[in-house]
């Protein structure tokens, strides 16, 4: 009899009947308890159910029953995966693989395992197997694809999708990922193309909305992208990043409440992405809510001390705040992560011009100047610092380069006013300062 339910039961699972078959299973169980593949396959239902902790327990009671057969560590790294026990996944992955190492099933699973922890090239090398095992797996193709993406390959990435498209056309997915490779590329219309592919094969692709929001965001074309994360909200109401990029239009259209109650959300759903925190920051900074910008940007921070661009947001709130010392410490965090940015050694700059330590505020607007000489705001932050160093001759070099690059900068003709003042050059002063008017 235990056999008969055994058989009933994992029919039953493979029919969905996820209840029906726990029910038979638990029978199969009582008349032999030592029937390893009664346990292994009420774990599958368990995990369908998401009830994984009693799913690895029936697991781990199979291999204790069998320990050579490789499916139920195969389905217990299933489970453990599910439940974001990465390392756990895996060590369960490499015991099977020790057991079947043919089964393709088993390095594309933990090819995902890899993945989620960012461990690229174990992925890739792992999707190679799975391809290698099973050329038509499009799967394979479509996470190798994707991993590639991630990896800024965008060649071998359209390669892989292409050719996961090309095994399974009708692969909602390898479409939208696709569209994410081509929107990196700045390729916004064949993304949009591929988009709407992906949703007129699955119309509740919530990640293809998301995602096609994203490409008329960039594209600047807000009312279409307001639409689509609106539509991918519709579909997935937990789906956080869609509230985070609707935050970003809103933003971008200057209605900062609107933008700071979908970043609210967003972090209701989701606690752990910084630059949902930086986000909000940016927000509540343009609102001259200083306070509650810099306590998002130091959440960010906690998150994530990597990202040199949230301790330069972090230094201008400081700064709107007349809190110099922490700005500058903020933009020297910066500077160290990244020195290429001509933006925070302007800013840092400035910070000390406000400190009245000139020469080190000349310092860095030449350094933002070395990195780029096609911003007219520095040679105007410079010429200040020489002005209040009395070094009016440098001072009217930089305003006068300043309204070179920007002609319609009406305080360069101000400050250079006020430097020909100074050098007495009264018909001077007062053409720019009509100028300025």
């Amino acid at each position: 009899m235990a056999v008969y339910y055994n058989n009933k039961g994992y029919k039953e699972e493979q029919q969905g009947k996820y209840d029906a078959a726990i029910s038979h299973l638990n029978k199969a169980i009582k008349n032999d308890p030592n029937l390893w593949e009664a346990y292994n396959n009420r774990g599958l239902s368990y995990n369908h159910k998401k009830m994984y902790d009693k799913a690895i327990a029936d697991y781990s009671k199979a291999i204790e029953l069998n320990p050579k057969k490789y499916k139920p560590y195969s389905n217990r790294g299933l489970a453990y995966y599910n439940q974001h026990m990465y390392d756990q996944a895996i060590a369960d992955y490499n015991k099977a693989i020790e057991l079947n190492s043919k089964d393709y099933i088993l390095y594309y699973n933990r090819g995902l395992a890899y993945y989620d922890q960012q461990m690229y090239d174990q992925a890739i090398s792992d999707y190679n197997k799975a391809i290698d095992l099973n050329p038509k797996d499009y799967l394979s193709y479509n996470n190798r694809g994707l991993t590639f993406y991630d990896q800024q390959m965008y060649d071998q990435a359209i390669s892989d999708l292409n050719q996961s498209i090309k095994l399974k056309p009708d692969y909602a997915t390898s479409y939208s990922n696709l569209g994410l490779v081509y929107l990196d590329k700045q390729m916004y219309d064949v993304a949009i193309s591929d988009f709407d592919k992906a949703i007129e094969l699955n119309p509740k692709h919530y990640k293809a909305y998301n995602n096609r929001g994203l490409a008329y965001y960039y594209k600047h074309m807000y009312d279409q992208a307001v639409s689509d994360y609106n539509k991918a909200i519709g579909l997935n109401a937990k789906f956080y990043l869609a509230y985070n990029n609707r935050g970003l239009v809103f933003y971008n259209k200057q209605m900062y409440k609107q933008a700071i109650s979908d970043y609210n959300k967003a972090i209701d759903l989701n606690q752990k992405d910084y630059l949902v925190y930086d986000n909000r920051g940016l927000a509540y900074y343009h609102m001259q809510m200083f306070d509650q910008a810099i306590s998002d940007y130091s959440k960010a921070i906690d998150l994530n001390q990597k990202d040199y661009l949230v301790y330069n947001d972090r230094g201008l709130a400081y700064q709107s705040k007349q809190m110099y010392d922490q700005a500058i410490a903020d933009y020297t965090n910066a500077i160290d992560l990244n020195p290429k940015d001509y933006q925070v050694f302007d800013n840092r700059g400035y910070a000390y011009l406000s400190k009245q330590m000139y020469d080190q505020a000349i310092a860095d607007f030449n350094k933002a100047i070395g990195l780029n000489s096609k911003d007219y705001l520095v040679y105007d932050d410079r010429g200040l610092a020489y002005y209040y160093k009395e070094m009016y001759d440098q001072a009217i070099a930089d305003f006068s380069k300043s309204i070179e690059l920007n002609p319609q900068f009406k305080l360069a003709y101000s400050d250079r006013g006020n430097a020909y003042l100074k050098k007495g050059m009264n018909k001077e002063a007062t053409q720019d300062f009509n100028k300025a008017k």
